[in-house]
């Protein structure tokens, strides 16, 4: 049988590998660069700040309402502006960075 410890590290390390493969989802999908809208967080190949679609959301918008407004975005594009704000909620001393 396996010590606590041993659940107490593997548990960690599992918790990192969601956090990074959550991350690696979401950098694929949403960008901040500052030549584009100031640096605010955008989806990748357009100049559709997250906010909106966060914005869209708290006032009721469904995911087809959201992509019938900007077609350009996916039910995927969705998915990864809630993970990209649960992190900054959950994590805010880390630095978002472009990988």
């Amino acid at each position: 049988m396996s010590s606590p410890e041993f659940f107490s590290k593997n548990l960690i390390e599992c918790d990192s590998f969601i956090i990074v493969k959550k991350m690696k989802e979401y950098n694929n999908r949403i960008i901040s660069n500052p030549k584009i809208l100031s640096g605010k967080p955008v989806f990748k190949g357009t100049r559709i700040p997250i906010s909106i679609v966060l914005t869209m959301l708290r006032d009721g918008a469904s995911f087809q309402k959201i992509i019938e407004e900007y077609p350009r975005l996916t039910e995927e594009d969705i998915k990864a502006v809630l993970d990209y704000s649960v992190f900054i909620v959950d994590h805010p001393e880390e630095e978002i960075i472009n990988i």
